[in-house]
């Protein structure tokens, strides 16, 4: 379509100067006098069909701006098409970018679900927020319940920061218990504190009725409330050293990360898996490339794995992040009051966030008080930074350096 597009423009423009110029260059002997009548009576006419053909071969235009039209080619827009909700078996899931919050693809991200052992996420929140990594805990023999074990033992004495590690890479379910009840002094209690913090985040879809996510009738959480969850935990260095952490030796035992992520996803850095009868396969999951992160909840799936490869490359193949430059040259230039040439330039760096056939777009345009005086610090002026009609940024332009013409 572009391709018939471009011919067409040349063709009009190479008719167009037959008919305005060429037949009144050519001698009679190359166009007879009949032949130069017929032009000029068709030739408007042909100009006309050949402009229709070229509105209906060009690219489609987005309009939803008041700064006009932006034509979208072929490519653009698979590109656009791209960035539907791919397929996954989850029964829920969740994309969003770390940094800005954005939320790029959904699949029934609000329906309350069983979250199996991705509700360990809350229990390490809570246990990091009101207890200190050193502290001792006493293992009592009613924290030795069934499912995943980090393999504690009846009246040992481990630190907090043990427990975690066992509660987050190999899901321990004795790790919740015991955590429960030193800081909450009983598992009810820890639980308590559990579903305040929950609300403290705002989460309408989640209750919990135990720290280590086995099967309850009153145990339930969303994609999105997790999705919350896990950027408030992430944000906490401990926590984010902890899920990223492959293995940890613990008492002369190696503990195994059960994320199969790590190390064989470029970028994987978290966070935790879950399956339960009730739950089928869970998992949040978090990759870093190039200094930004994408977070992916998945409940209910057949094949939690695939889903979560299916979306994160969903992620890093439609998304990006733009630094916001001006470059150098002449446009970065202006004359002052007094006849002296100024360069402008930024002084913050600044990144947006967009899909990547919209970075394709970004643009910048400068706009500069040049009655300002440039010896202040002050800004003297702002660029405007637009992805086709749509803005993304305004940052102020400084005096750099004198400009010396050459």
């Amino acid at each position: 379509m572009a391709y018939l597009s471009t011919v067409s423009n040349y063709t009009i423009q190479l008719f167009s100067a037959i008919i305005t110029r060429g037949v009144d260059l050519c001698p009679d002997w190359i166009l007879g006098g009949f032949v130069q009548r017929i032009i000029r009576a068709i030739g408007p006419y042909f100009l006309i069909v050949l402009s229709c053909l070229t509105l209906g071969f060009g690219p489609p235009v987005l309009t939803d701006s008041d700064l006009g039209g932006v034509r979208l080619y072929p490519h653009q827009i698979e590109a656009i098409a791209a960035l539907a909700m791919p397929e996954v078996t989850a029964q829920a899931a969740i994309v969003s970018d770390m940094a800005s919050g954005q939320i790029l693809a959904e699949k029934n991200a609000h329906q309350r679900l069983a979250p199996a052992s991705t509700t360990k996420l809350a229990t390490a929140l809570v246990a990091l927020q009101r207890g200190q990594l050193e502290e001792q805990v006493i293992v009592h023999e009613s924290a030795l319940i069934g499912g995943a074990k980090m393999g504690l033992s009846p009246s040992q004495t481990v630190t907090l920061e043990e427990l975690l590690y066992g509660l987050l890479l190999r899901s321990g379910n004795d790790a919740a218990t015991a955590i429960a009840q030193h800081i909450g002094g009983s598992v009810d209690g820890f639980v308590e504190m559990m579903n305040q913090e929950a609300e403290n985040l705002g989460l309408t879809a989640t209750h919990f009725a135990n720290p280590h996510g086995l099967d309850a009738p009153d145990h339930y959480s969303s994609a999105y409330d997790l999705m919350i969850m896990a950027r408030q935990a992430l944000a906490d260095p401990t926590f984010a050293e902890i899920v990223s952490t492959q293995q940890y030796t613990f008492r002369g035992r190696r503990l195994n990360n059960r994320n199969e992520l790590l190390g064989n996803y470029r970028g994987a850095d978290g966070v935790k898996t879950g399956t339960t009868a009730g739950a089928g396969e869970c998992l949040v999951a978090s990759a870093t490339r190039d200094g930004h992160q994408v977070l992916v909840v998945i409940l209910g799936s057949e094949d939690r794995y695939g889903d979560a490869l299916t979306l994160l490359d969903y992620y890093f193949d439609n998304y990006a992040w733009y630094s916001l430059e001006i470059g150098s040259g002449p446009l970065n230039r202006f004359q002052d009051s007094e006849g002296l040439w100024r360069t402008f330039g930024l002084q913050d760096k600044a990144e947006v966030f967009l899909p990547r056939w919209q970075g394709a777009l970004l643009r910048c345009f400068r706009q500069v008080n040049e009655e300002r005086a440039v010896e202040a610090p002050e800004p003297v002026g702002m660029a405007f930074f637009y992805a086709g009609p749509w803005p993304q940024a305004q940052l102020p332009l400084y005096i750099m350096e004198d400009y010396v013409p050459k």
